[in-house]
């Protein structure tokens, strides 16, 4: 497949439940209310946010993406995006991928400065760590590219064990280490 490199990461994230989600930041921070702020209707996980809120449900449909992928309740992303690579063809499989990032990033805009990647030297390699911290288990993702941005290198880790943030960031730096 053919996707945008911002796209493909965000693949990546929403593949491993790695987007912050309300769910996911009260697990870490117990001062935050699992509820969708946006539509009060019931905990904001990434299923949630990307297919049942309201607003991205409208968008899916103006879109005119297959009614079974709108209508089957899934548990987890990733089993979205599986029913979709089998129902849809390649470019609107795509499209799918770029709404959903598209549904993604009007919600997180507001809250985010906006951050550009930074070109590394030539024949450096630029190691990002991505770390989430769950109920039971602690989840790791390292993405390794050379100068140009291409990707040389991905992986995803799960400890079952919770530290805190501190720990994690480290335990993702020295994942990525040894992966570049």
């Amino acid at each position: 497949m053919r996707f945008l490199l911002k796209t493909h990461v965000f693949e990546w994230w929403v593949g491993h439940e790695l987007l912050p989600t309300n769910v996911k930041i009260s697990a870490i921070k117990h001062n935050v209310d699992p509820i969708c702020s946006r539509c009060r209707d019931g905990d904001e996980t990434v299923i949630h946010a990307l297919s049942d809120y309201p607003k991205a449900r409208d968008v899916l449909i103006v879109g005119g993406f297959d009614n079974r992928l709108l209508i089957n309740k899934y548990e987890f992303f990733i089993d979205c995006i599986e029913d979709s690579m089998h129902l849809l063809d390649k470019k609107a499989f795509e499209d799918f991928i770029t709404t959903r990032w598209n549904i993604w990033t009007t919600k997180i805009m507001p809250f985010l400065a906006p951050r550009i990647w930074e070109k590394p030297l030539e024949g450096v390699i630029k190691v990002n760590v991505y770390a989430s911290v769950n109920v039971n288990r602690t989840d790791l993702g390292i993405i390794v590219r050379d100068s140009d941005g291409f990707i040389l290198s991905g992986k995803a880790v799960f400890i079952s064990k919770v530290v805190n943030s501190e720990w994690e960031k480290l335990d993702a730096l020295l994942e990525g280490i040894r992966l570049a």
